[in-house]
Formats: C-alpha cells, structure tokens, sequence
C-alpha cells in the first residue's frame, strides 16, 4: 500500500529552526572531547585494577551486549527518518517492538554466559549482570533516536551527565572500594540508567513530541517489509562487535582480546564523534537539504579528527603505557586502527548524505526499496564488515596453526583488514552521495588539517615526548600535560594560519558568544 508522498510544505518541517547544523555540532563534539578525557580516566581506573583476564573479560561481554543491542537497529533504524517526515505512529510501534525485545535479549546474554563460562572456566555472574545492559538500551536508543531527528544538540548534553557519572562512580567503586569486576559493571548499567532519565528530561524540558509505545499491525508488517535494509545495519553492527568475543573463542584466552580493547579506546573516541558531525547533518538534509551544510561539517571532520588521529599517533607510546606498561606492545594496533577510523569518518558522512536524502520510504515499500540508496549504502556497509572480519579470522587461523603466541601478532590482521575495506567503501560512498547532492570537499581544510599533523608529529618528536613510558600514574603523566598542550596550541595555531575558513569559524563564534553575554 502506497503512502501519501511527503510535502515540502507538510509539518515535517516545523522543527527545522530548531535544527542548527553548526551548533550541533560543535556541542556534541565538545561531549566528545569530554568523552575522551573521561574515557582516559575510566580506562586508567579500570586497567589498573582489573587483571589482563579480567579486563578480557571485560570486552567479551562488552561485545556480547552490544551486538544483541544492535537488534533494535531493525525497526529502530526508521525512527529518525519517521519522525523527523511526521510519520509519528510509526514511531510508537518501533518503541513498542523495543519493549517486546527487550527480555529476549536479556536471556539470550545470559544464554552466551553459560557458553563462556564452560569454555574458559568463570564469568557466568558478570554475564548476567551485562544482561540488564540490553533492556537498558531498549530505552536509550529510542530517546536518543527522537532526539537525533528532533534536537541533536541534546545527545550531546546528555553525553556530559552520562561521561562525569561514569567515571565518578568507576573511580568511588573500581578505585576506592576496589570491587574490581563487579563495580565496573554496577557503575555502567547504573549510568546507562542515568542517561535514560536525563533524556526524557530534556527532551521534555525542550517540549519534543515523544510516541508512547504502541503496536500496529499494518505498520508491523511494513517495518518487516523493509526489514531488510536495516537488517544489513544490524548485521553490520553485530558483526563489529563481535570481533572482540570471536577472538576469545577462537584463542581460548583474553590475553589477545584485552590488547585489542585498549587498541579500541582512541578509535572509539573518533568513531564515537561521528554523531557530532552526522546527528545534525542528518537532522536537516531530512527537511531540507543545503550543500553549504555537507561542506562545513567535512571542514570540522577533516580539521578535529585529522588532528586528533595525528597527535594520538605520534604519542601512541606515553598513552598506551597510561593504561599498562604492557600494553605499549599494542602500538601496531593501535595506529592501524585509528588509521581506519580516520577512513570511516567521512565514509559515515557520505552515507548520511546518501540516505537522507531518500524519500522514495515514504510511498515505496519491499523490495522496490532495493533501488534506493537506502539499501545500497547499507549493503556497501555489510560487505566492509564481512571484509574486514574475514580478513582478521583468516590472519587469526594461520597465526593459531603455525604456532604464533605474541597476542599482538595473532591479531594484527584484523585492523589491517579494516583499514582495506574502509577505503573499498570510501570510494563508492563518495561517488553515491555526489549523485544525490553537488558538494565541494573542502580540500584546503584537509590539507591545512595533514600540515599540521606533519609539524606538530616532528615537534613532539624532537622535544622527545613520544618516547615517555608511563611507570607510575601519579609520577609520570603530569609529564605527559605538556606534550599535550604544546601538541593542541601548535596544531591550532598551523590551521588558523592555513584555513580561512577556520578563522572566520572562530571569528563568528567568539563574536556570537560575546554578543549574547553582554
């Protein structure tokens, strides 16, 4: 059954004053920044407490529950897009599927438990705690979906309760208490908690329309429809999150897996602020699209994630040694992965351009969606996942049978097949979105952006920063602050000088600030 095609003029659009693309993202960029401190201090806490085991442990679980929470995904998928077109009862019965969902993920964590806990010998207790994550999450991701469409800017406030939370409550139980395990599990599903309740609260506060869970038996059956699109989404997901647990299968141990853990806290960072970049971009090119917003925020993704990547490399050394000693062996995995982040980030952006700009979901339906970008994007997605993965288990395979017993070697294959697949990826994507919109890559920000990168990376060198091994937290890292500071303001200062972009971006920005405070 067709739908009414949207209107430009339809009530779609009410909110779109709302929708400030720059705004948006300098605020969920800044709850990215306080992410990355918060989630240094979180990991400094918790690898310092937990045994390697533990620790392995840790992500196994980790990546149970979030690829069982990438199931929502299937009908969750169509919330922002629903919502944003005034299709809100679709809406509702998307909540009501969370709910539904909900217990059967629990068990099926629960299910994987029992699994781990015969193949290595312990754990069965942290899986069921982990379980609660999934119902959880049932709630976060509905919110955080009407607040993508509605008010970006909000995921970005709730991200500064959810990190200062975290990281309070994993130092009072991780540290002081030393519960060890047990508390840093207590301390994510009680923050998990809190970021519910901190956004139905603002959005509340902000008055945005949110659908109680319902259940519709005709908008049921069109979500199973297209399915499939999301389906590939979910797939994707579950599929990433998976690595960390089918290492652990495959080795029998987490020795691998907790240096693949620590590899991933830079990358998630970067990876994690592609919200930043992508929540309002989407948010507008959904009611109305405007290439000088496309072009602004690749300008912000180049100069920040660039940057960022390029210090995080030349300090891989001090910063691994933050968290252990050891776990300065993982710097191969470490640059390698922050190498293929720094591919998925426009990757990210061309695909939320592709699909944004679809329309033909609002009167198509089934299989004629497989013409669509919608589907294409997704299949592109799939197929550098499956890439990626099987690029690392067959890396694994032939390290398991000749006898490798270095846990970095075993792994290495995995983020270089990553970084393979993303760029396959980058490519087609690029050439997708191009088809939908005309828009410029901004060329000059990126190349200001590797400039800087270049002289910063030859400074930090020179002064002999990237060669600090942290021993002793309270000894050693105030050493690291300097580095850091001199690395941030040299970069800044290169790109102000190369971009003028960037200084009338800064320019607008203070002028803004100072007007609205006088």
């Amino acid at each position: 059954m067709k739908e009414q095609s949207f209107d430009v003029n339809d009530n779609g659009y009410e909110d779109v004053m709302f929708i400030r693309v720059r705004y948006s993202t300098i605020v969920n960029y800044f709850s990215q920044m306080v992410k990355l401190v918060t989630s240094l201090m979180f990991a400094i806490i918790v690898t310092k407490r937990l045994s390697v085991e533990e620790y392995g442990l840790w992500g196994t679980i980790f990546g149970v529950t979030g690829a069982l929470s990438m199931v929502y995904t299937l009908w969750g998928w169509w919330v922002p897009r629903f919502y944003a077109r005034s299709r809100r009862n679709i809406v509702s019965t998307c909540f009501g599927l969370n709910l539904l969902y909900a217990p059967i993920g629990l068990l099926c964590v629960i299910a994987l438990g029992i699994y781990y806990n015969n193949l290595i010998g312990w754990g069965l207790e942290f899986f069921i705690l982990g379980s609660a994550l999934v119902a959880i999450n049932a709630f976060i991701k509905y919110f955080m979906s009407i607040a993508t469409s509605s008010r970006p800017y909000i995921r970005g406030y709730v991200n500064f309760i959810k990190e200062l939370v975290r990281v309070s409550l994993a130092y009072i139980l991780v540290a002081i208490l030393l519960l060890r395990l047990y508390g840093v599990f207590i301390t994510i599903i009680v923050t998990s908690i809190i970021t519910v309740i901190s956004f139905f609260t603002l959005l509340k506060k902000d008055q945005v329309y949110i659908p109680k869970p319902g259940f519709n038996v005709e908008h049921v059956k069109r979500i199973f429809k297209n399915m499939y699109i999301p389906l590939l989404s979910a797939l994707s997901s579950i599929l990433n999150n998976l690595e960390r647990p089918i290492v652990t299968a495959l080795t029998v141990s987490t020795e691998s897996t907790a240096y693949l853990t620590v590899s991933y806290i830079p990358r998630n960072i970067i990876i994690g602020s592609l919200y930043a970049f992508t929540g309002g971009l989407m948010a507008k090119l959904l009611r109305k699209p405007d290439k000088e917003d496309i072009e602004d925020v690749l300008r912000l993704a180049f100069i920040i994630n660039i940057g960022l990547a390029g210090i995080l490399i030349s300090m891989s050394a001090p910063v691994l040694s933050v968290f252990r000693v050891e776990y300065v062996n993982a710097k191969p995995l470490f640059i390698l992965y922050l190498l293929s982040s720094m591919m998925y980030v426009p990757l990210s952006i061309f695909m939320t351009i592709s699909t944004s700009l679809e329309k033909r979901d609002l009167y198509e339906e089934g299989l004629a969606l497989i013409k669509t970008t919608l589907f294409k994007t997704q299949f592109i997605n799939f197929i550098r996942v499956l890439m990626a993965l099987g690029i690392g288990i067959i890396g694994l395979s032939y390290a398991v049978h000749y006898g490798i017993i270095d846990p970095v070697q075993r792994v290495m294959f995995f983020p270089i097949g990553w970084n393979i697949s993303s760029l396959f990826a980058l490519v087609i994507m690029y050439r997708m979105s191009k088809k939908m919109i005309r828009f410029n890559i901004p060329w000059r920000e990126a190349f200001s952006a590797i400039i800087g990168v270049i002289i910063t990376s030859t400074v930090i060198h020179l002064l002999g920063y990237d060669k600090i091994i942290v021993h002793s937290i309270w000894r050693d890292l105030p050493s690291l602050i300097p580095a850091m500071i001199i690395a941030i303001v040299l970069y800044s200062l290169i790109v102000l000088c190369l971009s003028k972009w960037t200084r009338e971006f800064v320019y607008t920005a203070i002028k803004t600030y100072l007007t609205k405070n006088k």
